[in-house]
């Protein structure tokens, strides 16, 4: 299983021996106060280290399975993660990446997150949960992830999407925190938080693939997702796979951290060809 699952049946499953919730808010001091019960504090930034001094580079699959191991996952067992709302939902959607990308065949994310759990008067707790350590063998998902050189070489590919995820200001390079601005060239932007509803909850899948099919992101091309460090990518990148059940997405993991930082690799300013009106 994996997509979305409601907070509805995750009140029915809570307090299975077989299930790990993992609380990816962000901080400690907020799960601290008040979290799902059984649920486990994980920060993405245990996800990713900096490596040849480029931050925020995924982790080896050794340190991913310990990590993953440590918190009481195996292959076989089911995993949702939650975040508070849209804001920070793409800290659940990096997390699912990342379990994904490693192997893990079932992992799902709170629909409306911990908000509407909060909302709807459901169960909280400040109890910590009883978790044994358990084996985890990752084994490398190549058909999800991108790095440099495979984006580098498709810049073009009529056969290729790159979708940034970011706003329109770090899109056309007016603002954003990389050091070169701008986006890489012939990507569309279509930011992650179009994907969700004024509720807080992801829009109805037939108005999600309307509004990728109408910026030209089709089922039968390749997609590539990107951002500043895959976290916003990530959540464009969750939409596609495991909602919409796009054949072919991979995720640019190390996106513009890495990219503007090679200066012999090209960025444009501007809008051109953004797309956010044919998403909208």
């Amino acid at each position: 299983m994996n997509g979305i699952v409601s907070t509805a049946w995750l009140a029915e499953q809570v307090g299975r021996d077989d299930l790990r919730l993992l609380d990816c808010r962000g901080s400690f001091a907020v799960y601290e106060e008040f979290h799902i019960p059984t649920a486990q504090f994980l920060h993405i930034e245990t996800l990713r280290m900096t490596e040849a001094g480029i931050p925020c580079k995924m982790h080896r699959l050794d340190v991913l399975a310990a990590i993953f191991g440590q918190l009481g996952i195996t292959r076989e067992t089911p995993v949702v993660a939650y975040t508070f709302d849209p804001d920070d939902q793409l800290s659940a959607c990096y997390t699912v990446w990342s379990l994904a990308v490693t192997g893990h065949p079932s992992v799902t994310v709170l629909n409306g997150g911990m908000k509407r759990w909060h909302d709807e008067d459901r169960p909280l707790t400040q109890q910590f949960p009883a978790i044994a350590r358990a084996e985890y063998p990752a084994s490398f998902v190549a058909d999800y992830f991108a790095d440099m050189p495979y984006v580098r070489d498709r810049i073009g590919d009529d056969g290729v999407v790159l979708v940034d995820s970011r706003t329109r200001p770090s899109y056309n390079g007016t603002e954003g925190p990389t050091i070169r601005r701008g986006h890489i060239p012939g990507a569309i932007l279509h930011n992650y938080l179009w994907d969700f509803g004024p509720d807080g909850a992801y829009l109805p899948l037939d108005a999600l693939r309307e509004r990728y099919l109408r910026q030209g992101v089709t089922p039968d091309k390749e997609v590539i997702t990107y951002c500043v460090t895959g976290r916003e990518g990530s959540s464009v990148w969750f939409v596609l796979k495991y909602l919409l059940g796009y054949p072919r997405v991979r995720l640019y993991q190390a996106s513009l951290t890495e990219w503007s930082a090679i200066f012999d690799l090209p960025m444009v300013l501007g809008n051109d060809p953004w797309g956010e009106a044919k998403a909208a």
